[in-house]
């Protein structure tokens, strides 16, 4: 029977062999190594030796099945190209397959156990059965929200697999093997912790003429972009060996001579990419040209720009591995897998603050449940450190300890503000010293006016340097007592009442209480508050009643003109008296205004400092809408 140009047996490579080798000690590729010949006496009957089994992949060229190995009783795989259905391209990849796989004695390399051919004239090669799932499968499941997929291979558990991958191709480039078709379709993780690296078929041998041609993976029909755009029997410039997406720029532009370790980094970047992010590296690229035409040009993919979660560090590793320029990715495949070990280094340090964080935590919601001091304080303290360790489900403990204070917080709370009101009260006395001193510039005006009922005169100077010497003494004392204030109030009061005896208790006098008034309403106590209004109700309404019974002279005398102020104290002579009630409005008023400024001053400092340490807090506790916002804006 007549034979097809492009049918192919085993005759098609037992002339020149695949390559040559490079003579070394340290696991090189000897002399004759990769393209030994079959021979005839490499015919085997396979199915006395191997009890065939089912199928594990088909396609239109080959297939993989499970057997069992009759002599030793283990389970194998025979991977067997099927008669008149395969080309000599695909013949001499086969070949070369079974044979660069074998020498590469690796634990995540499947091991070839034995290459031969059928009495048909078809070849085969037996391999170690290796169980698993590929990181294609793993992705597309996840993609699809699989929560089993999701819990069973989480993102740190793949990107160990792929460190562990990364050492593996690194064995191989130190064996002068560049892998070039490196995608998830060809990582595969076992049930167990295994991972393997498959499919070697168009892997590159240094020292060795590259005589594999780009063809479709006909065995497993599983990749649609992988490239079979040549039919020459060797690779030259132009053809592409690799799949579309996850093969190099330097493959895309079908420079052999360019390839090289590199070429599997920028692969292994790729799929890092997918892994993070759970996204093709170009999703937007739908066909092979456009995938192929952003290859070219060089793509820089962020996965944090997909997935939030993913660190810098991560993307900082995807964007070496996958740089246009080779010499600008890593310096080797160790090199990547030393920067993923790190990572996951970093991250194992993460979980272990995460589980301290968390005992810290449990101990803190169990001290609060107890309302003593010393089980709050060490609750606190468990929080501060849960919190330290970035553990942000303790910020719930945090609201329930600042929202619902415990009776000794609103203790130290009080003393606090207690200690701070004093120093206020302190303050006050200061400035009065130096004020009711002021009061005693109007004695020469007084006499100036010239004096009529001299008691009430010397009766308001000796109130007036009663509360200077209160105030002075008062500012000086550590501890200050509510009594202290009342000493200075009565005072107060007392040269109020005298002064009504000079224009009468509605003249000038409401404007001097008011003035003064001010100081003493800022007391925290509502009942000293109370206390103190009803006292100037007191010194204005005492004198005003006095002289309404009669028991004081009046001050007041309404007539068809209107109202007369009546002399007492002093004569009211027409200047001296416009000068002294202007000087005292005039006092009230610059003291009333600079008093309200002060208040108002402290109230804004106090605000500052509230909002500044709230807008601190939520940002140290992530409790803050993201926005750009400065407290100083």
């Amino acid at each position: 029977m007549e034979r097809s140009k492009d049918d192919a047996t085993v005759a098609d490579v037992t002339g020149p062999t695949l390559g040559t080798g490079l003579g070394s000690r340290s696991g090189a590729w000897g002399e004759g190594e990769l393209g030994a010949k079959l021979t005839p006496t490499d015919v085997l009957d396979i199915e006395a030796r191997f009890e065939l089994g089912d199928s594990l992949g088909a396609g239109g060229m080959g297939e993989v099945l499970r057997c069992r190995d009759r002599r030793i009783g283990r389970e194998v795989a025979l991977k067997r190209l099927l008669p008149g259905q395969y080309t000599p391209e695909l013949l001499r990849r086969f070949m070369r397959e079974a044979r660069v796989q074998g020498r590469l004695q690796h634990p995540s390399i499947v091991p070839v156990h034995e290459l031969g051919v059928d009495p048909r004239g078809n070849p085969y090669f037996v391999m170690k059965r290796v169980r698993g799932r590929t990181v294609s499968e793993i992705l597309t499941r996840q993609s699809k929200g699989d929560p089993r997929m999701l819990a069973r291979f989480p993102r740190r558990t793949l990107v160990a697999a792929l460190a562990r991958a990364c050492l593996t191709l690194e064995y191989a480039h130190a064996r002068g093997v560049v892998h070039r078709d490196v995608k998830p379709a060809n990582l595969m993780l076992g049930d167990f912790g295994e991972l393997y690296v498959l499919d070697w078929g168009i892997a590159q041998v240094q020292g060795i003429e590259d005589d594999v041609t780009a063809v479709a993976d006909s065995l497993t029909g599983e990749d649609s972009d992988s490239l079979a755009d040549v039919a020459t029997d060797e690779t030259e410039d132009g053809a592409i060996l690799g799949t579309i997406g996850y093969a190099s720029p330097e493959q895309c532009r079908g420079r052999a001579d360019l390839v090289s370790p590199a070429s599997d980094i920028y692969s292994m970047g790729v799929i890092l990419y997918e892994v993070l992010t759970r996204k093709r590296f170009m999703a937007s690229a739908t066909t092979m040209a456009m995938r192929l035409e952003r290859t070219l040009a060089g793509v820089t993919a962020i996965p944090s720009t997909v997935d939030p979660s993913v660190t810098p560090e991560l993307d900082e590793i995807v964007r070496r591995a996958t740089h246009l320029d080779p010499r600008e990715r890593f310096g080797s495949m160790r090199e990547l897998s030393d920067a993923l070990e790190s990572y996951l280094a970093g991250e194992r340090n993460d979980e272990l603050r995460r589980s301290i964080a968390d005992e810290h935590a449990a101990r803190a919601e169990r001290a609060l449940v107890a309302p003593d001091a010393t089980r709050r304080a060490a609750a606190l303290r468990d929080i501060g450190r849960a919190l330290a360790l970035g553990r942000e489900r303790t910020l719930e403990l945090f609201h329930r300890v600042v929202e619902r204070p415990s009776p000794e917080a609103l203790a130290a709370k009080e003393a606090r503000m207690d200690e701070a009101h004093a120093d206020r009260i302190r303050e006050a006395m200061r400035v009065g010293t130096v004020n009711y001193l002021l009061w005693l510039v109007m004695i020469p005006f007084m006499a100036w006016m010239g004096f009529r009922e001299p008691a009430p005169l010397v009766a308001g100077l000796v109130c007036i340097l009663g509360a200077t010497a209160s105030c002075a003494i008062f500012a000086r004392m550590e501890t200050m007592r509510r009594s202290m204030l009342y000493v200075v109030l009565l005072f107060n009061l007392g040269a109020i009442v005298a002064a009504s005896r000079v224009l009468g208790p509605l003249v000038v006098v409401p404007q001097v209480l008011l003035a003064t008034n001010f100081s003493f309403a800022l007391t925290r106590s509502l009942l000293d508050r109370m206390v103190f209004a009803g006292l100037g109700l007191v010194a204005v309404l005492g004198p005003l009643g006095l002289e309404r019974f009669g028991i004081w002279h009046g001050s007041y005398v309404f007539d068809a003109e209107g109202l007369h102020v009546v002399p007492n104290a002093l004569h009211l002579p027409a200047v001296p008296t416009l000068v002294l009630i202007t000087l005292i409005t005039i006092a009230n008023l610059v003291s009333s205004t600079l008093f309200c400024g002060a208040v108002r001053a402290e109230l804004e400092r106090s605000e500052a400092r509230s909002e500044l340490q709230t807008w601190h807090l939520e940002r140290l506790f992530g409790l803050a809408a993201r926005d750009d916002s400065s407290p100083g804006e």
